[in-house]
């Protein structure tokens, strides 16, 4: 029965027909089975639930080992980088994105890894091969069942739209700031003339 248990077998009972201590020993190797089979049932379902969840978040997620190897993503970061799972998880930055992300990426892996909190940081992408797209990263560890660091979460906001509008807005000040500049020259020019009683009464 232990052996079974072992290969995976959460629905054998021993049969009990003694009441010694091997048969109190086989009710607890009973009832260990039947709890073993109701936890193991309890964390299917939060793990089916987390990964709904986390499928369902519009932002791309993406978790890695202490040795940046990619371990679990959303659809979100897989629509992102343009490649199915199975060639994302167990690869590493360098074989998942263009060289210079990947040092970017990996560089704040470190750096994490070594002040630990959080670690924020921006990077612009060409997507679709002209369009660029500006990402917000926003990256923490999170602990393994030794409550040591066993990874890092990273999640991904797609900022291309406020970095647009900054950069209007940017321009339309300085333009503004431009257009105004030849009026008001010739405005502080004249008022300074005025002032200084260099223009006779008609021309003032």
């Amino acid at each position: 029965a232990i052996d079974a248990l072992k290969q995976g077998d959460r629905t054998l009972q021993v049969k009990i027909d003694r009441h010694d201590e091997i048969g109190r020993l086989g009710e607890a190797f009973n009832d260990l089975v039947i709890t073993l089979r109701e936890v193991e049932t309890r964390l299917a379902s939060q793990r089916n639930f987390l990964e709904v969840l986390l499928d369902d978040i519009p932002s791309p997620v993406f978790y890695k080992d202490l040795q940046k190897r990619m371990i679990g993503c959303n659809r979100a970061f897989t629509r992102f980088i343009g490649r199915p799972m199975d060639e994302i998880i167990g690869h590493f930055p360098e074989e998942i994105h263009l060289p210079e992300a990947a040092r970017l990426h990996a560089l704040k892996d470190d750096e994490l890894m070594k002040s630990g909190g959080v670690v924020s940081y921006e990077h612009t992408t060409r997507v679709d091969g002209e369009k660029q797209q500006t990402n917000l990263y926003h990256k923490t560890l999170f602990n393994g069942e030794d409550g040591k660091p066993a990874g890092i979460i990273g999640v991904m906001q797609d900022i291309s739209q406020q970095r647009e509008a900054i950069k209007l807005k940017n321009e339309f000040v300085s333009t503004m700031a431009h257009e105004f500049q030849t009026p008001l020259a010739t405005i502080l020019g004249y008022s300074e003339l005025i002032r200084d009683g260099l223009l006779e009464r008609e021309q003032r």
